[in-house]
């Protein structure tokens, strides 16, 4: 294919500062103000990536978490069979015919995803299948919707290949944390309300997600995919059915497939509409306690506030914002 230039489905707003790199197998618009959508454009291909496209992916997130206007992004498949099938294994089976192996992935991962940590969302609007790399790619974005036709899989047991790019770790610590005296049980969790201090199973009259503030003793247990979860997928390269994905909590929300990008890009435009820097940070600190451990995020959350945001112009918005009962006119993020 020619390399001339961007393929894109609408022409660059001039509100974006410094030109998008570009991405041969993919389709970049700008659906909305301060919103990114990024199509892969490979249907006939499952929408399977090469190495190529991957670099450029990676090289695509880093222009968008520098990019002061755009403030969240869109991630989906061209097509309604496939989001993304994971790499595309004849060029694999190539490069290994080659022994040249040391440029498969940036450091972002595959997709320029599995292993970025960035500043900014990025949610996916799955529309079909997300295999291999495809669910490595899903399992580290922010927010999933799904049409009714995804699944999700790790098929690379059945390849003589290994889930790689993030995955197997990220899928083995997803972890939530429970209140004392709730039994654990796939989001959304199904509570009994017995006392003003205790909740309990199994008969149902509320729904909710339990939170630390509730109650003072905090256990942590792992409810999404954890170790046996993982094992089962990973060992046996089964199918993880979109009911199952929905209950373990990897599924936000499951939307027909005629509704589904715009379901995303409506859920991103609420995004966009708060304070940069805040979801920035919110999202930074929720993501550490994943990396790291709880203590090492809340200090981390705080350095960040208290470095980056009390003096802001943002902060001193949303506050006078909230004292005239006015809505908040929000400043481009330099985070």
């Amino acid at each position: 294919m020619s390399s001339s230039a961007p393929r894109t489905k609408n022409p660059v707003p001039d509100w974006i500062q410094v030109p998008y790199p570009h991405v041969e197998e993919c389709i970049i618009s700008f659906p909305r103000k301060n919103i990114l959508l990024v199509t892969i454009n490979r249907p006939q291909f499952m929408n399977c990536l090469p190495v190529e496209t991957t670099i450029e992916l990676g090289a695509l997130w880093r222009w968008y978490d520098s990019e002061p206007e755009l403030r969240a992004a869109v991630f989906t498949g061209a097509g309604e069979r496939a989001f993304c099938a994971g790499m595309d294994l004849k060029q694999r089976l190539d490069i290994l015919n080659t022994n040249d192996v040391a440029h498969e992935y940036p450091h972002g991962g595959f997709g320029g995803m599995t292993n970025r940590t960035g500043k900014k969302p990025i949610i996916i609007a799955c529309n079909g299948h997300a295999h291999g790399g495809g669910m490595e790619i899903v399992l580290n974005a922010d927010v999933i919707f799904a049409s009714p036709n995804a699944d999700f899989r790790l098929p690379e047991v059945l390849r003589g290949v290994s889930a790689l790019a993030g995955a197997l770790p990220r899928c083995s610590k997803s972890r939530c944390h429970i209140v004392w005296g709730i039994t654990p049980l796939p989001p959304p969790l199904l509570l009994k309300k017995k006392s003003k201090k205790k909740f309990m199973l199994p008969n149902v009259t509320l729904t909710q997600h339990a939170t630390s503030r509730q109650l003072t003793s905090i256990t942590t247990v792992v409810v999404l995919f954890g170790n046996h979860r993982t094992m089962d997928l990973v060992l046996t390269g089964r199918t993880l059915t979109l009911k199952e994905a929905v209950e373990w909590g990897l599924v936000k929300e499951v939307v027909p497939q005629e509704k589904l990008l715009e379901r995303a890009i409506d859920y991103a435009d609420e995004i966009a509409a708060l304070c940069p820097d805040s979801v920035i940070i919110s999202r930074l600190a929720a993501r550490e306690a994943w990396e790291t451990g709880i203590s090492r995020a809340t200090m981390r959350g705080q350095e960040l506030w208290a470095e980056n945001m009390l003096k802001s112009k943002n902060a001193a918005e949303g506050l006078a914002a909230y004292r005239e009962k006015r809505k908040p006119k929000w400043y481009p993020s330099h985070l």
